[in-house]
Parts: C-alpha cells; sequence; structure tokens
C-alpha cells in the first residue's frame, strides 16, 4: 500500500478515487520531501464523507505547496536571527510565502499579539491578514519559563490535536524550529468550497495538542477584511472537449494572492491539472489547492487555485488545463540526470518537458544555494524536482521551496537553499526526466481583467 493510501485509509476510515493527477502529485510531493508533512485537522461531529473531502483538501495542499510543511531544520542565521531580535510582526516576511511576504510588505497585516499557556508551552498567535478570501495567522511557540525545550517537530506526525475554529474552513499550517525553546510558523485557514468568510468576524480558535502534549490554548481574535483593494471576477465560463467540461466560477486578485473557483465534470476521473498565464505569457505560481470530489451521475470535482499576485495590469488571464508532466517521484529511481558542480554555467535536459540550467552555486557556513534557470512547457514546474548529492552518494533535499527572481524571454531564474555542504566536497545537482506536457485548447478560458492590481 503507498503512502497516500495509508493515509487516506487512517484518516477517512476507508478508502475514496482520487483524480489521477491529484494522486500522482500528493505521491511525488510526499516522496521528493521526506522531512516534511501535511497538516490535517478534523472538528468534531463532521460525517464520514465531510471527512473525506477534509482529507482531498488537506492533501491537495501538500501537492500544490511545500509551504504547508513541518520543519525540523532551521539554518543556524535563522536561529541566531530570531534569537537576537523581537519575533513578533517577523513571521510572515520570514516563514511566509511570496505573496504573504509581498502582502505583509504593503501594510496589509494586523498585529495581534495573543498569547495561551498551559504543559509548559506559550502560543502566541502574532499578526494576521485577510483579504476577504483567504485567512493566515503567524503564530509561535516558545517554552514556558522553567521549561527548556518544546517537543519536537516529527516527520510524518501531526503536531496539533484537532484544532477547532467556528469557520466553515480547512486548516493547514506550516512550523519551523528556530530554536530549542521557540517554533514559529503561519496557520492558513481556506474557506470550504462554495462558502466564504464574513467580511468581519471573531475567530475562535482552539488547540487541544501541540506535539505530545496535550492541553488547552483557546483564542478569541477579532478579524477585518483589509483595506487593500480586492478585485472578483465572476465569469461563469464554461468549455467542454467531448465529456469533459471545465468551469471557472469566479476569480479574485489582490495583493495577497491571485485566487481561482473552479469545476470539472467528466465521465471518470479527472486527470487534467491547470497553468495560469498572464497576457505576456507569465506563469502564475501556484501557493495552495484545495477541493472535494462529489461522485455523482458524472465525476465532479470543485477546487480553489492560490497562485502568486499579478504584476504589472496584464490585459487578461489565461487558464490552460493540461495533462502530463510526469515523473518518476523521488529520489534513487530511475528517470534522473545528474552531473558534478564544476565547470559551471551547463544545462541538464528534464525529457519532453525542457531543461534546467546551473548558473551558481554559493556554499555558506550556514546554508547551499543553487542558483538555475529552467525552460520550457511548464518552468515553474521544472523547478521542483531538483537537489544535490554529495560525494558519498547521498541525497540532500532542500528546506526550501524554490524562489521565483526573475523571468526573461521564456527562461525562469530560480534560486533554492540546501543544508550547508563544503565546497572542497564533490557535489552533483540531481534532477527529473519530465514527460511532456500536453496542454488542450478546447478547455481553454481567458478571463479579461479590467484593472491590473498587482504592483
Amino acid at each position: 500500500m503507498s503512502h497516500f493510501d495509508q493515509k487516506t485509509d487512517g484518516r477517512a476510515g476507508g478508502s475514496m478515487a482520487l483524480p489521477e493527477v491529484v494522486k500522482r502529485r500528493i505521491e511525488e510531493t510526499l516522496a521528493s520531501l521526506p522531512e516534511r508533512h501535511a497538516a490535517e485537522t478534523e472538528r468534531p461531529g463532521r460525517s464520514k464523507r465531510r471527512r473525506n473531502r477534509l482529507w482531498i483538501a488537506a492533501a491537495a495542499v501538500v501537492l500544490v505547496a511545500g509551504s504547508v510543511i513541518a520543519s525540523g531544520f532551521a539554518s543556524p542565521t535563522l536561529a541566531h536571527t530570531l534569537q537576537q531580535m523581537p519575533i513578533l510582526g517577523r513571521i510572515f516576511q520570514l516563514f511566509g510565502d511570496p505573496g504573504l511576504q509581498a502582502a505583509d510588505r504593503q501594510g496589509m497585516t494586523h498585529p495581534v499579539n495573543m498569547s495561551a499557556t498551559d504543559q509548559g508551552i506559550t502560543l502566541t498567535i502574532t499578526d494576521y491578514l485577510y483579504d476577504g478570501v483567504q485567512l493566515s495567522l503567524g503564530f509561535a511557540e516558545t517554552a514556558a519559563q522553567g521549561s527548556d525545550s518544546l517537543p519536537a517537530i516529527k516527520s510524518g506526525a501531526l503536531r496539533y490535536g484537532p484544532i477547532q475554529t467556528n469557520l466553515p474552513a480547512d486548516l493547514q499550517y506550516r512550523v519551523e524550529r528556530v530554536a530549542a525553546n521557540r517554533n514559529a510558523g503561519v496557520f492558513y485557514l481556506f474557506p470550504f468550497q462554495g462558502q466564504s468568510f464574513a467580511e468581519r468576524f471573531t475567530l475562535e480558535l482552539a488547540v487541544t495538542r501541540i506535539g505530545e502534549k496535550e492541553g488547552n490554548w483557546r483564542f478569541a481574535i477579532p478579524i477585518a477584511r483589509s483595506d487593500a483593494q480586492l478585485q472578483k471576477i465572476v465569469p461563469g465560463i464554461t468549455r467542454a472537449d467531448g465529456d469533459v467540461k471545465f468551469t471557472v466560477d469566479w476569480l479574485t486578485l489582490s495583493p495577497r494572492a491571485t485566487a481561482i473557483s473552479y469545476r470539472w465534470k467528466t465521465p471518470g476521473l479527472p486527470a487534467y491539472d491547470i497553468q495560469v498565464t498572464d497576457d505576456r505569457g507569465v506563469q502564475l505560481d501556484r501557493l495552495y489547492g484545495v477541493g472535494e470530489s462529489l461522485p455523482g451521475d458524472a465525476y465532479t470535482f470543485a477546487g480553489q487555485e492560490f497562485l502568486t499576485p499579478v504584476q504589472g495590469e496584464p490585459k487578461y488571464l489565461l487558464i490552460r488545463p493540461f495533462t502530463g508532466g510526469e515523473h518518476s517521484g523521488g529520489n534513487h529511481q530511475t528517470g534522473e540526470t545528474a552531473r558534478e558542480l564544476t565547470g559551471l554555467p551547463f544545462t541538464l535536459q528534464q525529457g519532453e518537458a525542457g531543461s534546467l540550467t546551473v548558473t551558481a552555486v554559493d556554499f555558506e557556513a550556514d546554508k547551499t544555494v543553487l542558483h538555475y534557470v529552467t525552460e520550457g512547457q511548464n518552468p515553474s514546474a521544472q523547478a521542483l524536482p531538483v537537489w544535490l548529492r554529495d560525494e558519498q552518494g547521498n541525497d540532500v533535499d532542500a528546506v526550501r521551496e524554490p524562489r521565483l527572481v526573475g523571468i526573461q524571454h521564456g527562461k525562469y531564474s530560480f534560486e533554492r537553499e540546501y543544508p550547508p555542504l563544503r565546497k572542497d566536497q564533490t557535489v552533483s545537482v540531481v534532477t527529473k526526466h519530465i514527460s511532456a506536457f500536453h496542454f488542450n485548447k478546447e478547455l481553454e478560458i481567458k478571463i479579461p481583467l479590467d484593472h491590473g492590481i498587482g504592483r
């Protein structure tokens, strides 16, 4: 039984069918990120069907965003920085996704600074950002006075017990250790499919377990939508190719993110994924995704994608359904290409999808930074299956998702951080062969934008 099937059976109490593209991307993410895991929550009184839907949502977030993780790694520089300065007000810049960081810089966040202490652990909600669609909460765990350390962040184990809220929402998290007595991260709350949050409300949040310690950390947090501009477009456009129908229900633009709500209706399990580009062909990187499958006469999959904010004032966004783009998943498998990090720059072929060019590598005291460029059918997806290998043949996985730093003539430049490696040892970079991406023009949807909202 695969890791995915074990998770599904354990959480939902039975098996259920998922779109093949969803299952494949979950497997690939879990295989390529062995030190990371998804956060799940379950509220009392939910039916089995609701729990099934929640697992799909949680799994979808895993597959589309490495940010929904728990990581035991913190670089010495980061740990030192957080010990030397107040952490309040810095959570989103240190641990947020690119959209969250950008919105924070534009002043969209609000301070909270509420704390609750139990079992020798103080949990502090530091600040929040609510753009009218998705709610993010910065938080910090601190060992209370007289306690030396916090429960370890364990790979493959949920850190928090059932987290209860008064919202119709799925909750995910990212948490990282920054010192022996301090962890920090972000809670993400996504509305259930077809629902939304009010403009203003009081969020009731209850955490019942941190690590192996059961306790009671409760908060009542006043929330108000940011004053920043939010543009909502309701195209209600449907495209069809035979028995397959693809509908975009609505789209929102804000400095925080681009959000798209969509539905698939097919006679069987949908195998399509989507790529979103602007009028210049620039991809919007996926941050998170949630969704649910609703079996019936035809198979319906309803989902929401949260992507990076648009840049400038594009005239339209193009949503391009595709199939393909498979690779063999994690490390130590066939279909990989490797080369020693000498004689830079050099190019590695990624099969039918395109290529990856390594331009530079920085061997720093607390991290190794790889600089590379992807070119091909889906540059953002091609940037993901990239890792290092030391001279003993050990694979070294990234500690951060790739950060897009520039786009020029269809070439996407990325930086990615890995654990520190010695400059005097032999280090190789490894990537995967990726099958061709097949875009279905019959299902493409173009969404005109009246006003650009990017900056």
